[in-house]
């Protein structure tokens, strides 16, 4: 294990602006005001295909190709930190794959230098001053039963989805909550949005957490705790700074969910990036149509324009999207495979530059298989390169060559929408162009009313929806242009700048599995 201050010193950041956690980890303290996307520093951004039981090898593959383009330019990667809850359920955790690995993986895996648990502090205190403040029935006069802040732990527990809250029982005042995993709090994702300490204490007094009996709402700096948010969140704006097993710096720092939020590391940490290094790697959350599209319409308007957009598959993932949702070696079965990767392509390529396929291949891929994959690939003129992660950058050498080139190369890349258009209209673009459906999406009359309600704010649109499937049903996982987009509910992240759209069943709290990883 190589001291993470001597990883830091080779990027020549200065010992004043490190806070160490142990000799594995450290904290950088960002002078905000000179952080920002500097010319010539070059963004690579990685995606895959729809998601799979088996991975794609999203985050091993930006380590992998990090370590590789840090050989020869000054590299970081910056990724999301796992959330605990999952880790100890049925995800497992989050550092990479034997030699493109990130360390020291159980510290990141299960808590790193205190982040999450910061969050879930300073949004349980705003639970409790609502609570205290219906309990005193103060000047707030909030409607018990218009409270729409949750409360939030970072340990899978489908028990606390929803809770019955007493807050004064002689007076039979209560109502109907509940408890979210820690990762799907708004502070969490305007942790992930904000530019500055200034930027983030005002996204979270801007939240709204109720309403109160005029209908009106009530939001965060109401309850006049901007400087307990300010105590509470000491460091947490700071990015943490660890390593890959091959030593090139990553930053790791907040960990929205991608089929709930906007699932991207956060722009500070990619700003510091700029400021240290002259490429940074970056992965966002689950399939294209869920990380890539997120990161276009919501990160990318905030000054990150990718350079470089790696799409991510393997040869199981391909398989896995077939007629009969199982892997078999069958010629005859890649086909519906290579549909769903054709739309990831076009939707990618629809925000106006053309991806680099990385494909991950294992030992027992079907040899037959792979080259009927490679002959689809090069017929449809798309650059592509094998990866095995498992053997570190050795394997990512082609591929760093690729991403080179293609930093040289100008991009067309854009929203693909406007923000001041519909939000019906914002909503449809992403439904044809992104997801590829020839049906507009079918609103319930829940969510009529409350699109109607939010029609003048010129948010981003942010869709909760499974991410196996390009529509609101996760059983389907063949590309089918003619399934259909429900949204069945809209909420309002009003200090994240979101209006997150509720595609069918999304649980916001994970539950665990019969034999949980907590029991190995």
């Amino acid at each position: 294990m190589t001291n993470i201050n001597s990883i830091l010193k080779s990027y020549k950041i200065a010992s004043s602006r490190i806070k160490n956690f142990g000799e594995e980890s450290a904290k950088i303290i960002c002078n905000f005001s000179t952080l920002k996307k500097v010319k010539n520093k070059k963004l690579i951004l990685v995606t895959s295909l729809s998601p799979t039981p088996f991975g794609e090898g999203k985050t091993t593959t930006a380590i992998g190709l990090s370590d590789a383009l840090n050989k020869n330019k000054k590299t970081i990667v910056c990724l999301r930190q796992p959330s605990i809850g999952p880790t100890l359920g049925w995800k497992g955790g989050a550092t990479g794959f034997k030699r493109s690995a990130i360390v020291p993986e159980k510290l990141i895996n299960y808590g790193l230098n205190g982040d999450f648990f910061k969050i879930e502090t300073i949004h349980n205190l705003i639970s409790s001053l609502i609570d205290n403040h219906v309990y005193y029935q103060s000047k707030l006069m909030i409607n018990p039963k218009r409270i729409t802040w949750r409360r939030v732990i970072d340990i899978s527990d489908r028990s606390l989805r929803n809770i019955h809250i007493w807050i004064n029982e002689k007076k039979k005042i209560s109502y109907d909550g509940g408890f979210d995993i820690t990762a799907s709090s708004e502070i969490m994702a305007i942790l992930c949005l904000s530019k500055n300490w200034i930027d983030f204490i005002k996204r979270v007094n801007n939240i709204i957490v109720a309403y109160n009996f005029k209908n009106q709402p009530v939001y965060v700096k109401d309850f006049k705790i901007t400087n307990a948010i300010k105590i509470l969140s000491n460091e947490l704006l700071y990015p943490n700074a660890v390593k890959t097993k091959e030593n090139t710096l990553c930053l790791m720092h907040g960990g929205p969910f991608s089929n709930i939020a906007h699932g991207c590391s956060s722009v500070i940490s990619l700003n510091l990036g700029f400021k240290y290094a002259e490429y940074v790697v970056t992965e966002c959350g689950f399939g294209s149509d869920l990380g890539f599209e997120k990161f276009m319409d919501i990160v990318s308007p905030l000054g990150f324009k990718p350079d470089c957009v790696l799409l991510c598959i393997s040869l199981k993932s391909i398989l896995y999207h077939n007629q009969n949702n199982k892997v078999e070696k069958k010629s005859d079965q890649i086909s519906n495979g290579l549909k769903m990767l054709n739309q990831h392509i076009k939707l990618i390529t629809s925000f106006g530059i053309k991806p680099i396929i990385a494909i991950n291949k294992f030992r027992d891929d079907n040899k037959k298989l792979l080259e009927i994959l490679v002959k689809w690939i090069k017929k449809n003129e798309i650059k592509y390169s094998f990866c095995s992660p498992e053997l570190g950058s050795s394997s990512f050498k082609q591929l760093s060559g690729l991403v080179i080139n293609q930093c040289k190369q100008k991009n067309n890349l854009k929203k693909i929408y406007k923000d001041d258009q519909n939000l019906k209209k914002k909503i449809n673009i992403i439904v044809h162009n992104v997801y590829g459906l020839k049906s507009d999406a079918i609103f319930s009359k829940v969510a009529k009313e409350k699109l109607n309600k939010y029609r003048n704010l010129n948010y981003p649109v942010c869709f909760a929806k499974t991410p196996y499937s390009f529509s609101s049903d996760p059983k389907k996982l063949v590309y089918n242009p003619n399934d259909k987009l429900i949204i069945d509910d809209v909420l309002l992240a009003n200090g994240a700048k979101l209006i997150i759209l509720i595609c069918g069943k999304i649980y916001r709290m994970p539950g665990l599995p019969k034999n949980p990883n907590a029991e190995d």
